[in-house]
């Protein structure tokens, strides 16, 4: 026969096994919510400086939303000029200088018809008009004429061709105070001998321009 305490053996073993297993189920439960409570605070706070992900570079201020405001102009009123402005001329006969403000003094030293042949390809063969140019420097200080334009225009609306046919020789270099710079121009021009001409002779880019007026010979 049993005695009391073996009776109770079984049953005092089986409430610790089960008290057991509660306590573990406890620290289980207790470490999941642990570990999800860290991972939550650690993404609201974001990446620490030098962690995966941080870029350390400072969120930029909102835009500034532009205060003035635009007023367009009148009906009829220029909003400004559309054109460049004109550049100052001084006219003369195709015989005689022109002194300009500039103290510069231009001149055509010879105006005369004559007849290119065509060397090269590109160039013409035919009547022709030959320009000789100076351009005197009475400043103090030196004139670059590598940018001059001479053109021509005749009567009956026709327009002189400047060629390299002729062997023209066009303005160049830098004129000295005191020095004269010389260069010649071939137009084409159909007929040459006769005509009512204009010859325009800008010797720098922005400055006076000196226009000849006259018959060629």
């Amino acid at each position: 026969m049993r005695s009391t305490t073996d009776q109770l053996r079984p049953r005092h073993t089986g409430r610790r096994i089960a008290a057991a297993i509660a306590l573990s189920c406890t620290l289980l439960l207790a470490g999941c919510s642990g570990a999800a409570a860290s991972s939550s605070s650690s993404s609201s706070r974001g990446p620490a400086e030098g962690e995966p992900g941080a870029t350390g570079t400072p969120t930029p201020p909102p835009l500034v939303s532009p205060t003035g405001t635009w007023t367009p102009p009148a009906k009829g009123a220029s909003a400004g000029p559309t054109a460049p402005a004109p550049v100052p001329t001084r006219s003369a006969a195709l015989n005689s200088p022109v002194a300009l403000d500039t103290r510069v003094t231009v001149r055509l030293e010879s105006v005369s018809a004559t007849t290119v042949k065509a060397v090269t390809p590109g160039q013409d063969s035919g009547p022709a008009v030959k320009v000789s140019v100076s351009v005197q420097n009475r400043s103090t200080a030196p004139v670059v004429v590598d940018s001059a334009v001479v053109s021509l225009t005749a009567d009956k609306g026709s327009s002189g061709v400047g060629t390299t046919a002729g062997d023209p020789h066009p303005l160049k270099g830098s004129v000295a105070p005191g020095a004269t710079a010389r260069g010649t121009y071939i137009f084409m021009l159909a007929p040459a001998k006769g005509r009512q001409i204009t010859v325009s002779v800008n010797y720098s880019a922005g400055e006076p321009v000196a226009v000849f007026t006259g018959r060629t010979a």
